[in-house]
């Protein structure tokens, strides 16, 4: 999946500008940005849910879609859903499906009798039961406690075993940090960053100075702390600093060009 040159107006407020990327076979990349960002937009553009737009979208047609705000029929039990969807999307297999009921510990309850928790691990079950090139998912593991957030993580994991490409949004940083091969830092609609978390790392520094570019982050007594990319350094001393704090100054702070 590629795309170039992709912008987004809405109202004449600019949604997406200049949006360039692809995601490479078998790989995860994740988008993450502040509320507001254009994360959802950009995932509605790659559906097709969203149709007027400016630039090129290259996808293979063979991909599911996890949105954010994800309803099931609420008075039907879950052997039900899997009939449906095995009868209208031959890419389903139901007893994978049931498979994965038995590992998360779902009884096949209504829809309606499931907490958040277990919806959410539901509609995953769904997607990982669906056989796609690519998998599209919009905050996935909401409300999903840790233990089966990781055990769903590790099921994403598997799919790039096979060759099978992920692009999610999330706001949970370390879980980025586990799962990402790649990971596109979104604010205001533009792409500030995209590139492996652990280049990231190894990129920005910080610098307790006076310094012609970077990002303010926080005051340090008498001096300020910036973060700056290591070959913007002439001879100041820096430290290694975390990927929470690099997406906190890239987003938050104050840019000093």
């Amino acid at each position: 999946m590629q795309i170039k040159n992709l912008n987004k107006k809405y109202n004449n407020k600019i949604i997406l500008e200049n949006i360039n990327f692809e995601i490479e076979t078998g790989h995860i990349l994740s988008i993450i940005g502040p509320n507001g960002a254009g994360k959802t937009t950009l995932l509605k553009i790659i559906t097709g849910l969203i149709k007027k737009y400016e630039g090129e979208v290259s996808i293979n047609d063979n991909f599911v879609y996890l949105p954010e705000n994800k309803s099931l029929y609420e008075n039907y039990k879950i052997s039900k859903i899997f009939k449906i969807l095995q009868k209208y999307d031959n890419r389903f297999d139901i007893n994978k499906a049931k498979q994965f009921l038995n590992i998360f510990e779902l009884n096949d309850d209504k829809i309606i009798n499931l907490s958040n928790g277990n919806r959410s691990i539901l509609y995953n079950i769904i997607i990982l039961s669906t056989n796609a090139d690519l998998y599209i998912l919009d905050e996935p593991v909401n409300n999903i406690d840790t233990i089966k957030r990781n055990m769903i993580f590790k099921f994403f994991r598997d799919l790039t075993f096979n060759n099978k490409s992920i692009i999610y949004t999330s706001h949970i940083l370390t879980e980025v940090e586990k799962l990402a091969d790649k990971t596109i830092i979104l604010n205001k609609g533009k792409i500030i960053e995209n590139s492996s978390i652990d280049d990231l790392k190894e990129n920005y520094v910080a610098v307790v100075s006076n310094i012609p570019k970077g990002y303010f982050y926080k005051k340090a007594g008498n001096s300020n702390v910036y973060i700056v990319k290591k070959d913007q350094l002439k001879n100041e001393e820096y430290e290694n600093i975390s990927f929470d704090i690099i997406f906190e100054a890239l987003i938050r702070g104050e840019h000093n060009v």
